[in-house]
Order: C-alpha cells, then sequence, then structure tokens
C-alpha cells in the first residue's frame, strides 16, 4: 500500500493534484483521498466553522488509521497542509510502521498565488506563516518529499 501525504499552502493545488492522481489511476488502482476539510462540508458544499477544526482533523486521522487497517485502497494520499513537520508525523509513523511506502509530495506556490487562489477564506496573516514554515522547516532526512512545481501540476 503507498501512503502520499500532500504539502503546502492553501490554494497550491493539493485537492486538485490528488483528485487527478486518482482519475488517472482510474480502475488500475483504489485510490483514497481523505481531508480534513471534509469535516466542513454541509451537504455537500464546504462551509468552514472554526469550532469544528480538531474534530475535522480528528476525523481524518481515524479515517486514514481505519484505511490503513483495513486495507481499503491501493493508495491513500492525505489531502491536508501539512506545513509542519508535527502535522505530517502522525500520519507518516503509522503508515510507516504499518508497511506502507510512504512519500510526501510538497507543491511549490508562492505566497501571493496562495491568497488568491486560497478557496477557504483563510487569512493572509495565516498563509504567511504557512509559508515560512515551509521555507525554514527541515523534515526529517529519512522522509521523501516530492516538490511539484506550478507548471507540473495545472
Amino acid at each position: 500500500m503507498e501512503v502520499i501525504i500532500m504539502r503546502g499552502l492553501p490554494g497550491s493545488g493539493k485537492s486538485t493534484w490528488a483528485k487527478r492522481y486518482r482519475d488517472l489511476a482510474g480502475t488500475r488502482q483504489h485510490v483514497e483521498v481523505l481531508s480534513a476539510d471534509d469535516g466542513h462540508l454541509v451537504e455537500g458544499v464546504y462551509r468552514f466553522d472554526p469550532k469544528k477544526v480538531r474534530q475535522a482533523h480528528d476525523d481524518c486521522f481515524r479515517n486514514f488509521v481505519a484505511a490503513i487497517e483495513h486495507e481499503m485502497a491501493d493508495t491513500i494520499i492525505v489531502d491536508n497542509t501539512g506545513t509542519a513537520a508535527w502535522e505530517l508525523s502522525p500520519y507518516y509513523r503509522f503508515a510507516e510502521i504499518n508497511g506502507c511506502n510512504v512519500r510526501i509530495v510538497r507543491m511549490h506556490c508562492d505566497f501571493e498565488t496562495s491568497c488568491r487562489q486560497n478557496i477557504h477564506d483563510v487569512p493572509r496573516e495565516t498563509i504567511w506563516r504557512m509559508h515560512q514554515t515551509l521555507l525554514t522547516e527541515r523534515l526529517p532526512a529519512h522522509w521523501r518529499e516530492e516538490i511539484i512545481l506550478p507548471n507540473e501540476c495545472s
């Protein structure tokens, strides 16, 4: 089983990339995309509720654990921002100890583009902090991170 953990700013193309990957896999393999954003869907429409952030992330991780334990897919994609290592770590470690092939896919996106393409109304100040984290925080050396440039995801 393969686990792909997305990493990038809001509006960087993570969800688009994940959906395209799933669609390209077609019937060759089953790809499951999990996201904390799903916890903010109301009758299929995204409605961000700050009171539901913790629950949405907890549910996403629970679904991830279940998908691995029950072998629900050939590939599981975790489609969250994951700008800091502590956000990625539980997913990475759980997948790793369960024998999954794990890689991180980071969507390269500059700050202004992220602000312009962000569809979740994340404040500029928050995106700026996330951007700084992506620029400065180093992931553990054994974590495989693939960087997707803007022209590779459009």
